[in-house]
């Protein structure tokens, strides 16, 4: 998933993450999903920060990618994404 992360972020999409509270990731050191455990994360030139969802629309505005942990519902409804991937 981080792959596809990087390469919409390098495209210019803005990107939310939603992860599980206790990610399960194989390859936590090269997962955007880490900043679950370590609060931020850096691949490449872009981070990605764990965040609450109230959060969301200001790191996107500071070109941070959110790491979510909320409900996936919750995250929906709230905003309202045009694209899911």
């Amino acid at each position: 998933a981080s792959g596809a992360v990087y390469r919409l972020r390098r495209a210019g999409y803005p990107v939310v993450i939603s992860e599980i509270a206790i990610p399960t990731m194989i390859r936590r050191e090269v997962c955007y999903g880490n900043a679950v455990h370590r609060g931020e994360m850096i691949l490449e030139r872009f981070v990605a920060r764990h965040v609450s969802l109230s959060e969301v629309k200001d790191t996107l505005a500071q070109e941070i990618i959110p790491v979510v942990t909320s409900s996936y519902e919750e995250l929906l409804n709230t905003l309202k994404p045009e694209i899911v991937v």
